[in-house]
């Protein structure tokens, strides 16, 4: 794996009570969807986990953090989305 966006996209089909129809483009990853099968069935998440439940609409969100280190001609990016309990790494690689 790498820190390509293409890379580091979860891709998750769901249809039912609570799933909005069509694309959903908020950030998420694997950690959310625990999270998410457990709110379709009606259940609690356990304390401990950190993703989010993916149904209903997306809340509106902040915009992504950028990170930036180097030395000398190589520098190195990262893109990160702060949501309310967990941070996900959107993409990243040399500038």
């Amino acid at each position: 794996g790498g820190l390509n966006r293409h890379e580091l996209n979860t891709v998750l089909i769901a249809r039912g009570a609570g799933f909005s129809a069509g694309a959903d483009d908020r950030p998420c990853g694997i950690i959310d969807i625990a999270p998410t099968v457990l709110a379709a069935l009606g259940l609690a998440p356990l304390p401990t986990m950190t993703g989010e439940a993916l149904l209903g609409d997306a809340p509106g969100r902040a915009e992504p953090s950028v990170f930036e280190a180097g030395l000398g001609g190589f520098t190195q990016r990262l893109i990160r989305q702060e949501r309310s309990r967990s941070a996900i790494l959107l993409s990243g690689g040399r500038v």
